[in-house]
């Protein structure tokens, strides 16, 4: 028996983070089998942004609690959610994906901000910027999704995405705040993640023809390479 008022050994590393693959895995699978097998391709696209969603989960947890992340993760879910019944959207299937779709949308996009940020890392305003362009990314992701299975926004419903978006970040960004200030590396994961996501949209508004949105997505992406390129040539030679 140990002592009493000895302090209590910490959980193992690779124990913990088990426990996190195997409580996200339940949760998305769950998501993504409550979308029917008759909704045709639909099925498929759950199964393919769970993953996504449970990777994106698992890099948010390098630097975040998991009841942070789950806290985040619920309030962007609910603010899509309520967006896309006020949109018309109320089957089960469409809401199943409207959910993993806003939370991997938007916390890629997130990650890509960061990422392209960090310079900017220490200098005042930068969690502004850091939210004003998470929301520009992952409206403009969300809204191409739309696109691609035949949804057309009008001007309103753009403003109204866009509105939602911000909406979401600011409630859930007070759980994606890192509250003590830790060393951090710079993590490319994420913003892997957002290219992963958005080359699939590009072949999905490929195949069904949407040109529009695809050399907006595309157009996007390079900016995005562009950016990245620049930050790591500045990382890599500070002082050129």
């Amino acid at each position: 028996m140990s002592n009493p008022g000895a302090p209590l050994k910490p959980i193992p590393t690779s124990l913990r983070w088990a426990g996190r693959g195997l409580g996200w895995a339940t949760v998305l699978s769950w998501a993504a089998i409550q979308i029917p097998i008759e909704t045709g391709t639909a099925a498929p696209a759950g199964w393919l942004l769970a993953c996504f969603t449970g990777a994106i989960a698992m890099e948010t947890h390098c630097w975040l609690p998991t009841q942070n992340t789950v806290a985040a993760a619920g309030l962007i879910s609910v603010v899509g959610s309520l967006l896309a019944i006020s949109q018309g959207s109320r089957s089960r299937a469409a809401l199943m994906l409207n959910v993993l779709i806003w939370f991997s949308h938007i916390l890629s996009s997130r990650g890509l901000i960061r990422y392209l940020l960090r310079p900017w890392r220490g200098q005042t305003g930068y969690g502004v910027w850091v939210l004003v362009g998470t929301t520009w990314i992952s409206a403009v992701s969300i809204g191409l999704t739309q696109i691609s299975v035949g949804l057309n926004p009008s001007l309103l419903g753009c403003t109204i995405q866009i509105a939602g978006t911000g909406l979401a970040l600011l409630s859930a960004s007070v759980w994606l705040l890192v509250k003590k200030p830790i060393p951090e590396a710079p993590n490319p994961w994420p913003a892997g993640f957002w290219f992963a996501l958005t080359l699939t949209q590009i072949f999905a508004l490929m195949v069904t023809r949407r040109w529009g949105g695809a050399a907006i997505a595309v157009s996007v992406t390079l900016v995005a390479l562009v950016g990245i390129f620049v930050q790591h040539r500045t990382r890599k030679h500070p002082h050129q």
